[in-house]
């Protein structure tokens, strides 16, 4: 997965976005850090991208697209930005938005189910998933930044 990862990681850096490679608890993960998001083009995420290990799965892969948007959300808040974030939700083509309780974040998640295939190929699909997820972000940007302002 590292190698597929290192591609991934090779073309994001090639169209301008900084990202690096870590091991999380035992899990190669992607960690991408597009900063021309927004409205304005000056907002910056981070979008970590790793295979979700599953047993007796060994040909189909399971990756998680997770991206950070927005952190220090005030518990007491939690409530009205979960509804707010519902409406974002429901007409959102790729993954949804959510809050991480205990870390008072806002977050996009996706998850993909892929097939065993070559390394190029493997690598294609993640480039253009995370490109979806960032378009989804970037779409809706104004609209999370009106909860979390």
């Amino acid at each position: 997965m590292k190698e597929v990862l290192e591609k991934v990681l090779a073309q994001f850096k090639e169209d301008g976005v900084d990202g690096h490679i870590e091991n999380v608890d035992g899990t190669d993960t992607l960690r991408l850090i597009p900063t021309n998001l927004g409205p304005d083009g000056d907002s910056t995420v981070v979008m970590e991208m790793c295979r979700i290990p599953m047993e007796d799965e060994d040909d189909i892969y399971y990756i998680q697209l997770y991206t950070t948007i927005a952190v220090g959300l005030e518990e007491k808040d939690y409530p009205d930005i979960l509804v707010k974030l519902n409406d974002i939700n429901l007409p959102m083509l790729i993954g949804y938005y959510g809050i991480l309780a205990e870390s008072g974040m806002i977050y996009h998640k996706a998850i993909m189910r892929l097939p065993a295939m070559s390394d190029e190929d493997f690598a294609k699909h993640l480039i253009g998933t995370a490109y979806d997820c960032f378009a989804v972000i970037d779409f809706t940007f104004q609209q999370l930044q009106d909860i979390f302002a």
